[in-house]
């Protein structure tokens, strides 16, 4: 919690820095109906905390937070994703952006891995009041585990799409996500599931 704290103070200064057309947010999001299957389990209290924020009229900087429990095991892990992202288009009704990013995975703090994903972020402006969010991050290096028990990170692939609906400034928002984490002559870990939050855009 103190580290999403700190993230929210951190989004509120550079927000002051955006001049795109497109809006600066931050939601905070609750998981529904989340499993993982590596180890093949529901997870509990999931919670998901971002930020997007415009620098300038084409570039962009982003962060994604995730932190839940496995429910079997009793153990919290964590994902992390900081991004800088470049608009391929950025209309009045549509925004692309290009991202680079880090990647960062813990299970209890201790180990996990880490990559750098190339992505697309894409908002598509329904209305005055709705619009829709897709986000695909690809990593395609890294490591897995730490020490002895290192092994390198094929792959790793995050999605997610999203309805966000707003009243004023503050919305609601209703989403699904999937990630996906390929360590190399090892079996896929994956977590998904949908998500209910609030978002509230500058």
């Amino acid at each position: 919690m103190k580290k999403i704290i700190v993230l929210a103070l951190a989004a509120m200064l550079v927000f002051g820095l955006g001049t795109s057309v497109f809006a600066g947010a931050v939601y905070l999001d609750y998981g529904i109906s989340n499993k993982d299957n590596q180890p093949k389990q529901d997870i509990t209290s999931p919670i998901f905390f971002g930020v997007d924020a415009p620098v300038g009229s084409n570039w962009k900087v982003g962060v994604d937070y995730e932190n839940a429990k496995y429910k079997k095991d009793n153990l919290d892990f964590n994902t992390e994703l900081y991004k800088v992202g470049y608009a391929l288009v950025n209309s009045d009704s549509t925004k692309v952006d290009l991202t680079l990013g880090w990647l960062k995975d813990n299970i209890e703090y201790s180990h996990g891995f880490y990559s750098y994903p190339i992505g697309l972020d894409c908002i598509f402006n329904l209305s005055e009041k709705a619009d829709i969010k897709f986000n695909v991050d690809y990593g395609f290096s890294g490591k897995f585990g730490s020490g002895t028990g290192s092994a390198d990170l094929a792959s790793a692939l995050l999605a997610k799409i999203k309805f966000d609906y707003y009243f004023s400034n503050v919305g609601l928002g209703l989403g699904y996500y999937s990630n996906a984490f390929k360590p190399k002559d090892l079996t896929t870990a994956t977590d998904d599931g949908f998500t209910l939050g609030v978002v509230y855009k500058f």
